[in-house]
């Protein structure tokens, strides 16, 4: 078995063309799945019809997670903000992420909390959790 990243789209294409399996389980292959610019590579493989059973975790945990980062983000640049206008009252205001299929990621007065979609994802049955710590967040499916 020969491990390739699927870190863009023209090689995930040509696989897929060669009749390559794709294994998801390993952090490398389902990390690429969500860091893909606007999902372009999951896209692929579902268009593909890429042989993902059993797989529907891997690829909720690398979307989940690559939302998650994304809120991470938004957390911060609006702390940045307020410290530069030297706000130093508590943050009042919701902060929120919404992630397709999966769920929404909100954060109010300090309290996170993770809302999800369903308990399906790519038609498989599939649990998520996202713990968060000063927000940064860690998402696990199963």
């Amino acid at each position: 078995m020969l491990a390739v990243k699927m870190n863009n789209k023209a090689n995930v294409e040509a696989l897929l063309e060669a009749g390559a399996s794709v294994n998801l389980s390993n952090k490398a292959g389902y990390t690429a799945i969500g860091y893909s610019r606007a999902g372009e590579v999951r896209q692929l493989l579902l268009a593909q019809h890429a042989e993902l059973k059993g797989q529907a975790a891997h690829m909720a945990q690398s979307e989940l997670q690559f939302c998650a980062n994304a809120f991470a983000d938004k957390l911060a640049y609006s702390d940045i903000a307020r410290a530069v206008n030297n706000d130093t009252r508590p943050d009042i205001m919701r902060h929120q992420q919404s992630c397709p299929e999966l769920g929404e990621l909100t954060m109010l007065l300090g309290e996170f909390k993770f809302n999800p979609a369903g308990s399906t994802y790519l038609g498989e049955p599939v649990t998520c959790k996202v713990s968060e710590y000063r927000k940064a967040f860690e998402v696990t499916c199963r």
